[in-house]
């Protein structure tokens, strides 16, 4: 980390005043919650489809996150690729890391990569995560039901 960044690690612990950390803030745009990550939709979408798969536990960025967490975000990245190949395009994903960050918590951003047009003065950021919630709980379905 640069020594003039204002950003400290607090791994593996939860802290006040973070969004992601604090659960009832939340808790409308999760989608799934996992003991180690949460997939959120992202309550102001670039994109339709937009989700973020967050740490539970507070880390600064991706970086911080410890390797052992690894086999969990791989899970949950191909979930989300399995969801995003359903629903919308093929899925990209990208993280600030601690550049520019508006909510210093690592998130990882998950986009659909395909023709999608959105436009953001629409105001239509809450019809687009109550759209995403339904395709999800219904990919949940799905799933739930092919596993059967």
């Amino acid at each position: 980390m640069q020594s003039w960044s204002r950003v400290f690690s607090d791994t593996g612990t939860f802290k006040d005043g973070c969004t992601f950390c604090q659960r009832s803030g939340i808790a409308h745009y999760i989608l799934k919650e996992t003991p180690t990550f949460r997939i959120l939709a992202d309550h102001a979408p670039l994109v339709p489809g937009h989700t973020l798969i967050v740490p539970i536990h507070h880390y600064t960025c991706y970086g911080d996150v410890p390797a052992a967490l690894d086999a969990d975000l791989l899970a949950l990245k191909q979930e989300v690729q399995h969801f995003f190949a359903r629903y919308y395009a093929p899925v990209s994903f990208w993280e600030h890391g601690v550049f520019r960050q508006t909510v210093f918590h690592a998130h990882l951003h998950c986009f659909p990569f395909g023709d999608t047009y959105y436009n953001p003065s629409a105001g239509l950021h809450e019809f687009e995560v109550h759209e995403l919630q339904a395709k999800w709980h219904q990919f949940q379905q799905q799933e739930i039901n092919y596993a059967d």
